[in-house]
């Protein structure tokens, strides 16, 4: 089997805090293999609860941080505790308490959906056929239980490993990139699955290159870029934060107007799209920046306030101007 089953933009770092009030909490993690840097000090907590989004392009150090937290691997510095215990030196603690899926889903491909998870089961030490059939009617797969494994698509595959790992209960799931190579309609199915675990009282970590679903299921958001984290928060604050202010002006005030902005500690900013300003800031300052323009009689024809999707904010927040992956697998 190819897949491994384990039982704000100011990330914390202080000391003082009572860790076990966190999901995962990681302070200064680094990892290194050779001359390479997989991990650089990486901070960062998950609040139970949360649906937490691990985002970043593939090689920016997620697998390796997953891999971290359930102690398949230890870090060359920093520290990682689950729940408040260390998942090195107190590795059942960590995986009586939370449930992993890594890489692609693959179980027996001649058992059925439901002998699959009985197996799996009894593996555990769970002999309760009716949880069986409960979680298989969380993940939408009751129906098709008594299929071989081999017949299933990607998707179904998915959602039954998902079933899976949801067997003893776990107050936390951790999924690596559960949406890679699936469809559509499978990306659509697995994504709700992910809402509907953090709606029952889940804690969820997923990790994804793709900006766009990570958006639609996760409350909170790390952004990693080369190992680094560079953004840290809640969704709805991030975007919040990165909003773009448009201007429609009369091309001949436009000058005048970067020049008022300029004045005012727009400098950096504010820059001229054909006949806009386009404005870094958040939507309820388009009132002070229409106050401004208007008391040196320059009279905007038009304010619209956007907000950014995270894939903008990490292009804005990286410098880079690559196509990303997801609008690749979008």
């Amino acid at each position: 089997m190819n897949q491994t089953a384990v039982g704000s933009i100011s990330p914390f770092t202080d000391s003082s805090l009572d860790t076990r009030q966190f999901a995962i909490h990681i302070e200064n993690l680094g990892k290194r293999f050779g001359r390479v840097t997989a991990v650089r000090n990486a901070s960062f907590s998950v609040r139970p609860g949360d649906v937490f989004g691990l985002l970043g392009p593939n090689g920016a150090g997620k697998t390796t941080i997953i891999r971290m937290v359930v102690g398949l691997m230890k870090a060359d510095h920093g520290s990682v505790q689950v729940f408040g215990f260390d998942p090195i030196k107190q590795r059942r603690e960590v995986l009586v308490r939370s449930s992993t899926i890594l890489e692609s889903p693959a179980l027996y491909p001649r058992l059925s959906g439901y002998d699959n998870l009985v197996a799996m089961g009894y593996a555990s030490g769970l002999h309760d056929r009716k949880k069986v059939e409960e979680v298989l009617t969380i993940v939408g797969m009751l129906e098709r239980a008594k299929d071989r494994f081999e017949t299933y698509s990607l998707g179904m595959k998915q959602r039954l490993c998902i079933a899976a790992s949801l067997l003893t209960d776990p107050q936390l799931v951790i999924l690596d990139e559960p949406t890679n190579g699936l469809d559509a309609a499978g990306m659509r199915d697995v994504r709700e699955l992910i809402r509907d675990l953090g709606q029952q009282g889940h804690t969820v970590m997923l990790s994804s290159h793709l900006m766009n679903e990570v958006q639609q299921v996760c409350n909170r958001v790390a952004i990693l870029q080369k190992g680094v984290v560079i953004a840290e928060g809640t969704v709805a604050d991030l975007l919040s934060a990165q909003g773009v202010i448009r201007i429609r002006l009369q091309k001949e005030e436009l000058e005048n107007a970067q020049r008022v902005l300029t004045e005012n500690g727009w400098s950096e900013k504010v820059s001229v799209v054909g006949d806009l300003l386009e404005v870094s800031a958040q939507a309820e300052q388009g009132r002070d920046l229409n106050r401004l323009l208007a008391g040196q009689g320059i009279y905007a024809s038009e304010i619209v306030a956007e907000k950014r999707s995270l894939e903008e904010i990490y292009l804005e927040l990286t410098g880079d101007t690559a196509t990303l992956e997801s609008k690749v697998q979008a």
